[in-house]
C-alpha cells in the first residue's frame, strides 16, 4: 500500500436524489470500487455534504468502515487536493463530476470518472413531479437493443473470451 485513493461519496457511493442524505441509496458500482480499492490502497473519502454526522451514519449503515479519513469539502476542489496531499500521496481519485476530475488531472492525479446513468442523466435525476415514463421506457429499449447487437454477448460460443481482431 503506497498512497491513497480519494473517493467522492456523492455520485460514486451515494445517489444525491433525496431530501435527506441518510435516505440516499448506495451506488452498487461505487461500492465495488470502494471494497476493491481498500484491498490495495488506503481509502480517503470526500463529501460535499456539510453535515458530517449524517454522512458518517450513512457510511455505517452501508458497512463502509475501512477508510482512513473522511474529508468534508467546504472549499474549492483544488484546496481539497492540497489538503489530501498533506495526508500522503494520492495514487487515484474517483469522482462522478467532470469539473472535479479536471481539477485532479490538472494536479497530476490519475483520475477515474464514474458515470452511472441514473446519476448523470438529467432525466433520471430526481425532479419535481412524475418522471417522464415514456422517455425511461425508450432508454431501456435502446439499451436492450444495443446489448442485443453486442458481438461479445451474441457470440456463438458461450463462455469464450471475445477478442476484437
Amino acid at each position: 500500500m503506497a498512497g491513497y485513493t480519494v473517493i467522492y461519496i456523492e455520485g460514486v457511493l451515494a445517489h444525491q436524489d433525496r431530501d435527506s442524505f441518510a435516505a440516499s441509496p448506495a451506488i452498487r458500482e461505487g461500492l465495488l470500487l470502494y471494497h476493491g480499492m481498500k484491498q490495495v490502497s488506503k481509502v480517503l473519502l470526500v463529501t460535499d455534504h456539510l453535515k458530517r454526522d449524517q454522512v458518517e451514519h450513512w457510511l455505517k449503515m452501508h458497512g463502509l468502515r475501512d477508510h482512513v479519513m473522511l474529508l468534508t469539502n467546504d472549499e474549492d476542489h483544488l484546496t481539497l487536493v492540497q489538503r489530501a496531499r498533506h495526508v500522503g500521496a494520492i495514487d487515484l481519485a474517483v469522482t462522478a463530476e467532470p469539473a472535479v476530475a479536471e481539477v485532479f488531472v490538472a494536479q497530476g492525479v490519475t483520475t477515474v470518472m464514474l458515470g452511472v446513468p441514473e446519476y448523470l442523466r438529467p432525466e433520471f435525476r430526481a425532479i419535481p413531479g412524475p418522471k417522464p415514463w415514456d422517455g425511461m421506457l425508450q432508454e431501456l429499449e435502446q439499451q436492450r437493443d444495443t446489448k442485443s447487437e453486442d458481438p461479445r454477448i451474441t457470440a456463438d460460443v458461450a463462455g469464450t473470451r471475445y477478442d476484437d481482431d
